[in-house]
């Protein structure tokens, strides 16, 4: 899901996935209730916004946890062990917490790093609308997510949803629904008349730009779900593995599709279950023919979906190389020449012309055309870097006017053991 408005909530957990190499029935509809503001959830207090605060890149070794960093100047911005996902609309970071006693949602703005408070309460998951007006989050209670709401980006006419919740929500690319997990599942949420729709075997899915219909991933294949029908198209079978990554134009997406790949190094090679799913590239005028790009990483949409960058995984071939291909998977070409170093992301930038990536020790921008490799930030320790929008949660890095790349640093990066 390229740039998708959908972020899940990202915890700590999430550092030790960079080591691994290994007829739609319709739900009653929720009942809406009105709140007059974010209360704090019971036994809660809350802690006042904290503001991000601008260090010594050279100290970034001694930290852990959310950064934001200014390519242009060089300046850096500690977020402690926060992350969060940029606004659609200018550079703002929506922080969410939860599960450690300082939960909530705050925006911070850059380059101020100033902190709004927003809703006060343990967060599992939350997503910009698109306009960036509003917020829809899922709150946590003791067994986990509880709750759905929407508020307003300045804290006030928060409003329940449902009694439903998950790990992951999304809003529409037309701001007229609201996605969000459950269980094995979604729900579908329609904001004008808070009728809720129920859309079974669905562990993986993205909006397409229509607004109106959805990709759906399961253990059955690759399906088109259409909102005002109710109709579920299959376009192929198989085992669909993980995260949809759409193109911008909606015209392709690329996803884990078939059966795992053997690894060749490490303490699990050989081990079917340990292995790694190909990423396919399927093309929505004729899915019928889908193009595989192998078991690898990270694919990532250029901005004009054009193109496609990934990192090939070392684990099966030996080498940890970022390779940018056209849009159908044709023509793949090698950018890195660092082949023992694990890498993360790719991020490409607005104009599509660079890609940000993590490796170990390093965060640093390549040259897309020529090559040329730039490094922004670095530690001898070989510490590692993390890009996490890409990798995990599906968005971008790069902050809407491509000025800032919000990052994590801690932990090392594994290669395969």
């Amino acid at each position: 899901m390229v740039r998708s408005l959908a972020v899940v909530a990202v915890l700590p957990a999430l550092l030790a996935l960079a080591a691994a190499c290994g007829g739609t029935p319709r739900a009653a509809p929720p009942s809406p209730t009105a709140q007059p503001s974010a209360s704090p959830t019971a036994g809660f207090t809350p802690l006042p916004p904290l503001p991000a605060e601008l260090i010594d890149p050279d100290s970034v070794a001694e930290r852990s946890g959310g950064f934001v960093l200014d390519v242009r100047t060089g300046k850096l911005w500690w977020l402690r062990d926060r992350l969060g996902v940029w606004s659609p609309d200018e550079s703002t970071l929506l922080i969410t917490g939860c599960c450690i006693g300082s939960g909530g949602i705050q925006l911070i703005d850059f380059p101020s790093g100033k902190a709004t408070g927003i809703y006060h309460g343990d967060v599992a998951a939350a997503a910009w609308s698109p306009d960036g007006g509003r917020v829809a989050f899922a709150s946590h209670g003791p067994n986990g997510p509880r709750d759905l709401y929407v508020v307003n980006r300045d804290g006030t006419g928060i409003r329940k949803l449902s009694g439903v919740a998950g790990w992951e929500v999304g809003w529409s690319p037309s701001g007229d629904y609201v996605a969000l997990s459950a269980g094995t599942g979604i729900n579908i949420f329609d904001m004008s008349t808070d009728e809720a729709t129920a859309v079974p075997d669905a562990y993986a899915w993205a909006w397409l730009p229509n607004g109106s219909s959805l990709a759906l991933a399961s253990q059955a294949g690759l399906s088109i779900y259409d909102i005002a029908s109710g109709e579920r198209r299959q376009i192929a079978e198989g085992l669909a593995q993980g995260a949809i990554r759409l193109s911008p134009d909606g015209s392709r997406l690329a996803l884990p599709f078939g059966e795992r790949v053997a690894l060749n190094y490490g303490p699990y090679a050989g081990t079917p279950e340990a292995g790694v799913p190909p990423i396919f590239v399927f093309d929505l005028d004729d899915p019928g023919n889908p193009v595989s790009l192998g078991a690898v990483r990270f694919p990532a949409w250029s901005p004009g979906g054009k193109r496609i960058a990934y990192v090939s995984e070392g684990c099966i071939t030996g080498e940890w190389a970022i390779f940018v291909a056209a849009a159908d998977g044709s023509d793949a070409r090698r950018l890195t020449n660092t082949p023992n170093a694990f890498k993360e992301g790719p991020e490409w930038s607005l104009d599509g012309s660079t890609i940000a990536f993590a490796t170990q020790g390093e965060l640093a921008l390549i040259d897309v055309d020529s090559g040329r490799l730039t490094s922004l930030l670095s530690t001898e320790d070989g510490g590692g870097f993390h890009l996490h929008a890409s990798a995990w949660g599906g968005g971008s890095a790069w902050s809407p006017d491509g000025r800032y790349l919000h990052l994590s640093a801690g932990g090392g990066h594994g290669v395969c053991d």
